[in-house]
């Protein structure tokens, strides 16, 4: 690749426009002076980064000399050591797929943090942390092992101060209290995601401190010894809105009610509570007897607003003075809503199915997916503040 001269990188950077560091957000001017004060550290005079340090002074001032200067082929092992701590360059949040965990990285909400174990020549490390009181997600990578690092994990736990996240078996209801922890892809094969979310709907269940010590602890396939990380980590709900709409509808002896929308930088999580009493269509039940009632969300644009880390839910049964009382209750996570949406709609809807018994299955649509049938009667809207 041709080599460019600092004279050509102070004209390229000048021609980009970049924003004027006083109209810049507080978030970006700090992480800007980050930059500057990481480049300083580099003291090589035939870089001549006094230069481009006056002159690169706008948003992408980080993004921009990874990219110009990483690119142009003279860039040393210490610059790449310095551009790698710099906040919006090598962040696994940043540019993973989970738009939520984009957002909260682009505003500076994410803690960085360096805590690693190595085995047998394997180093794993953590690199970023959340946890906004809806979902705790943290940054993971491998280094000195090829293959698919989310492939290799295996046996995972996590300890919380010391203390099991999870009870273990022989406690009662353990299954319906036990959080379960999802391993989502990273920026590429060598890092990966690892989140998991209260059940605030659990009384009870595990209930997260606001600062703690968070222990992840496995094994990659083919090894003997467990790898072992401590992660601190600590809540922030300063950025968050809670609204309790309460909001019901109630069809075919169903009643459907939206208890507690939480939003926060990097989630929407929504609280559904979903009540039957006495006959219902058989459609809405499982074949364990359970709700099987299923929702959708969508913005006042009608745009489909997609889940992230999964849901978690608890479904119930029992019979009472002769009738059968049915309860579901769930946490939905998705993605965070826009700034300007005045409204959210909830659309319950059931799987569409054909054969009985073990020849049950789902009817596919036109696309080869799962047949939906939403049930209008129990759709409703809530407007969002």
């Amino acid at each position: 690749m041709k080599k460019r001269t600092s004279e050509q990188l102070e004209l390229l950077l000048k021609n980009m426009n970049l924003l004027p560091a006083n109209e810049l957000p507080a978030v970006i001017r700090q992480r800007q002076e980050e930059t500057y004060a990481m480049l300083d550290e580099i003291t090589k005079p035939m870089y001549r980064f006094n230069i481009l340090k006056r002159t690169a002074i706008g948003f992408g001032v980080a993004l921009v000399l990874g990219v110009i200067v990483l690119g142009s082929g003279f860039a040393s092992p210490a610059l790449a050591r310095s551009l790698e701590r710099i906040p919006l360059v090598n962040s696994i949040f940043e540019f993973a797929g989970d738009m939520g965990l984009q957002a909260a990285s682009r505003q500076g909400l994410t803690t960085s943090i360096n805590n690693s174990d190595e085995v047998q020549g394997v180093t794993i490390r953590a690199s970023e942390v959340i946890y906004d009181g809806t979902r705790l997600s943290v940054a993971l990578t491998r280094e000195g092992e090829e293959g698919a690092f989310s492939e290799s994990v295996q046996d995972l736990r996590v300890f919380i101060d010391g203390q099991p996240l999870n009870a273990g078996e022989e406690i009662e209801n353990s299954f319906k209290h036990n959080i379960g922890i999802i391993i989502s892809p990273g920026t590429d094969e060598q890092s990966l995601i690892l989140q998991f979310s209260e059940k605030s709907y659990d009384e009870g269940g595990t209930t997260l401190p606001d600062q703690f010590q968070m222990t992840v602890k496995g094994r990659l396939s083919g090894m003997e010894d467990d790898f072992q990380i401590e992660i601190p980590v600590k809540k922030d709900t300063s950025h968050n809105n809670v609204q309790q709409p309460g909001i019901t509808r109630t069809y075919n002896h169903v009643t459907t009610i939206v208890e507690k929308i939480t939003q926060t930088p990097a989630t929407t999580q929504i609280l559904m509570s979903t009540q039957a009493v006495g006959d219902i269509p058989d459609t809405y039940l499982t074949d364990t007897n359970n709700l099987a009632i299923h929702y959708e969300f969508y913005d006042d644009k009608g745009n489909l607003l997609k889940y992230v880390n999964g849901s978690n839910g608890w479904s119930d049964s029992k019979k009472v003075d002769d009738a059968i009382h049915y309860s579901l209750k769930e946490d939905v996570n998705i993605v965070p809503l826009p700034r300007d949406v005045k409204a959210l709609t909830v659309k319950p809807y059931l799987y569409k199915y054909i054969g009985e018994g073990s020849e049950k299955r789902n009817l596919l649509d036109s696309h080869g997916y799962p047949a939906i049938e939403y049930i209008l009667q129990l759709e409703m809207t809530i407007p969002i503040r």
